[in-house]
Order: structure tokens, then C-alpha cells, then sequence
């Protein structure tokens, strides 16, 4: 039995190599890596499933009740976005936040 074994010799890329590699894109090439970086951008912060969004429509349900339901739209964001998060805002000492 013959093993083929391939040696990767890769040299560290200096900045200079990186600015010349940019420098020799064309400007189509270049509106594609922009695009292809938006796309990347936009594929990690999908999530994986919808539960996130039920979640936050059933802690609006809970939140929002019948004697709040005059509430201004940016107070209950801002109630909506400390309920979702309250396990950061649990672990804040409202002490230490006034100092």
C-alpha cells in the first residue's frame, strides 16, 4: 500500500502581500468580496431556529398586560429588552450603577 504525503509549506503573509492582493482586484472582484462579506455577516447572526422569536413574543404577552397596554412603544423595548436579557441584568448591582 503506497502513501502519498504532501508537504504544505506555507510562508506567513506579510501586509505587504495583502495590499497587493487587493491592489491587483478588479473593481467587479471587488463588489463581489463586499457582497460575499455583507452575505457572511448576515448568515451568522441568523438563528438556527425560531425559538428566540417565540420566546420574545410570549415574554411580550407576559410583559405587556392589560394595564399596560397604554404604554409608550420605546418604554416597553426597553422593558421587553431588560426581560430578555435579565440574566445579564440580574447579576447588576443597581450601587455600584449609580456610582
Amino acid at each position: 500500500m503506497k502513501v502519498l504525503v504532501i508537504s504544505l509549506q506555507i510562508k506567513p503573509l506579510l501586509i505587504t502581500d495583502v495590499t497587493e492582493f487587493f491592489k491587483a482586484m478588479t473593481p467587479v472582484q471587488r463588489e463581489l468580496l463586499s457582497e460575499m462579506c455583507q452575505f457572511f455577516q448576515l448568515l451568522l447572526v441568523i438563528p438556527a431556529t425560531n425559538a428566540v422569536s417565540e420566546r420574545s413574543f410570549s415574554a411580550l404577552r407576559r410583559v405587556k398586560t392589560y394595564l399596560r397596554s397604554t404604554m409608550a412603544q420605546d418604554r416597553l423595548n426597553h422593558i421587553m429588552t431588560l426581560h430578555i436579557h435579565r440574566g445579564l441584568t440580574d447579576d447588576l448591582s443597581l450601587i455600584e450603577s449609580a456610582n
